[in-house]
């Protein structure tokens, strides 16, 4: 099941592949409301570039993933935040759970396109191309039971050297992270590396179930990492991690979704979703356009909350991959 976050940007990819190569396609974009006098976040804009990179129009898109038929007072709402927009020269909404009739209705008195993203069988979908969906092998690693950690593992540390170390210090580094750590939580994070690898050094294994590898894994560190606390630090070089990690092999079906236009059977354009794990989602993309893309959702985007100015860039037309930056 996709999450809100995900369903954005599967929207995203389909409005992309169903547009041609003169746009520019945005998550997230700010624009100028005149009643507030503010910039406020449109979901998705598609900007049509002319040959001498002027504008000649902008779609504002908005995508809600409730789990109810969005109603009047919803797309009266979505309506009323795009209508305050002046630069916005067309209006749409998209619904992963579909309208009432009252609500569509209410879209096409104003001028407001509807669109719907459904479950789809892509065996049905498009004439020149018809793929099978394939689960995808999704690999998970964890440390089960008691875990030894050694910080410096065969050096001595003094007795000031333990009293930083048992006072859950902060951690700093040469070139510090975007995120502070303390020593409890920066150990954590490193365990999930050494997990990861233990896992690869550990060879063949099944393509699907559970199998626990005792393990001896030593991180070793070169940015300078020292625990600091009320102004003594220890320079940690190295940890070792001693305990045993289970690997486990999932099959994750792909999941298949289709933007369509509210009243036409056909859709725009419909993808297949396969969950890659540490890779990310990754979406086979087909439209009516006769195109065949590919797209990847990182797993750093997957997890944000709300995405901002995340732009989505479509390729030359020889190629068949798109990319966010």
């Amino acid at each position: 099941m996709l999450t809100p976050t995900e369903i954005h940007y599967v929207v995203g990819f389909l409005s992309l592949a169903t547009n041609p190569e003169n746009v520019e396609i945005e998550l997230g974009d700010f624009v100028y409301d005149a009643a507030s006098q503010t910039g406020r976040d449109v979901d998705v804009t598609i900007t049509t570039l002319n040959a001498d990179g002027s504008r000649s129009a902008l779609r504002g898109i908005e995508v809600q993933a409730h789990r109810r038929a969005l109603g009047s007072d919803d797309v009266e709402q979505l309506i009323q935040k795009l209508a305050d927009m002046p630069s916005i020269t067309h209006r749409g909404i998209v619904s992963a759970s579909g309208f009432t009739k009252p609500a569509v209705k209410k879209a096409a008195h104003h001028g407001v396109e509807l669109y719907e993203l459904q479950d789809w069988n892509p065996e049905e979908g498009f004439d020149y191309f018809k793929p099978k969906p394939m689960a995808a092998a999704r690999e998970t690693y964890r440390w089960i039971g008691p875990l030894e950690i050694r910080i410096n593992p065969g050096r001595s540390h003094t007795d000031e050297e333990k009293g930083v170390l048992g006072s859950k210090p902060e951690m700093q580094f040469e070139n510090p992270p975007n995120e502070k750590f303390d020593l409890e939580s920066w150990l954590r994070r490193v365990a999930d590396l050494a997990a990861k690898e233990a896992s690869a050094k550990a060879g063949n294994y099944p393509k699907e179930g559970t199998i626990h590898i005792p393990a001896s894994v030593t991180v070793n560190f070169s940015d300078n990492a020292r625990a600091v606390s009320e102004g003594r630090s220890v320079s940690i070089v190295s940890v070792r991690y001693n305990g045993t990690v289970e690997r486990r092999i999932e099959q994750i079906p792909s999941v298949t979704k289709a933007l369509y236009k509210m009243g036409d059977p056909q859709p725009m354009a419909g993808c297949a979703i396969s969950d890659f794990g540490d890779f990310g989602l990754v979406a086979l993309i087909v439209s009516n356009r006769r195109t065949i893309e590919l797209a990847r959702v990182p797993v750093s985007d997957r997890n944000k909350q709300k995405i901002f100015n995340q732009r989505m860039i479509k390729r030359t037309e020889d190629s068949s991959s798109i990319a966010t930056d």
